[in-house]
């Protein structure tokens, strides 16, 4: 798994009343997924964002690669922050 972290106002961005995941982000993240030298393993890519003003669960395909979306709330206790990012990574 390869984890990408970012922080932003939000998360999300809105064009036409639809939410959209940044771009950008989406770019780089293939980036990295694809030119990964572990070309034989399957790969999974993670944008982790800090929880603004919501919680994210996305789940997609990229081209041939999984791609998760995911919010972690920093303002709780660090052993549910734990808890969390324990969630987040099993596949």
């Amino acid at each position: 798994m390869i984890i990408d972290t970012k922080y932003y106002h939000q998360a999300l961005t809105t064009h036409f009343d639809s939410e959209k995941v940044i771009s950008g982000n989406l770019y780089q993240m293939y980036a990295y997924l694809n030119n990964d030298q572990e070309k034989e393993r399957d790969k999974v890519g993670m944008l982790l964002y800090p929880k603004v003003d919501k919680e994210l669960n996305l789940s997609f395909q990229l081209k041939e690669y999984p791609i998760k979306v995911s919010t972690v709330d920093l303002t709780r206790d660090w052993k549910v922050i734990h808890k969390r990012l324990e969630e987040l990574i099993k596949l």
